[in-house]
């Protein structure tokens, strides 16, 4: 059966210092690794992709496949706009790492 979701990279590991043996999500839930590092990431992340979706479609020349990657960089900024929005949510919490008074 087709994964739905890639596995996270090997080199995760050594880029967010996880614990050996331990999911991001538990290390996470341990405060082992700050969710701000992840979220930054992620929205890091969501900017490459979209960049680089953004240029496959311009090379592209079929019409089905113009017509996918357009439906994928909608979906993906739609998730890139929600990440961006919780960072800014967490700026306002004066618990998150993100906290900046205003």
């Amino acid at each position: 059966m087709k994964k739905s979701s890639p596995d996270p990279p090997e080199d995760l590991h050594a880029k967010l210092q996880l614990p050996p043996g331990q999911s991001l999500s538990t290390a996470l839930l341990e405060g082992a690794v700050p969710i701000e590092e992840v979220l930054m990431n992620v929205c890091h992340f969501m900017f490459i992709a979209y960049t680089d979706g953004y240029h496959a479609q311009e090379l592209a020349t079929d019409g089905d496949v113009k017509q996918l990657q357009a439906s994928s960089l909608q979906h993906l900024t739609v998730a890139w706009g929600q990440s961006d929005a919780l960072v800014g949510a967490l700026k306002q919490v004066p618990a998150s790492g993100f906290y900046q008074p205003g």
